[in-house]
């Protein structure tokens, strides 16, 4: 399938179709398992080498520093 024609189905998909992946995922719950996380609780890493390793599966959630620029004049 080439990117045009992943994009458009995309573009159509449904309502109904979104449930019915959260469904196949095992709801909310099953989704929070997947992630290693807890509805109660967070998180569940215990040691830095827990938030590294859940960084390098999920990524983090930080932004690049903020870059100044000068005005031209």
């Amino acid at each position: 399938m080439d990117l045009v024609a992943i994009v458009n189905a995309y573009k159509t998909r449904k309502f109904d179709e979104d449930i019915k992946v959260i469904e196949e995922l095992g709801n909310l719950d099953g989704i929070a398992g997947k992630l290693k996380t807890s509805w109660k609780e967070g998180i569940s890493a215990h040691t830095v080498e827990d938030l590294n390793q859940r960084d390098l599966a999920f990524g983090t959630n930080k932004k690049d520093k903020f870059k100044r620029t000068r005005k031209k004049p």
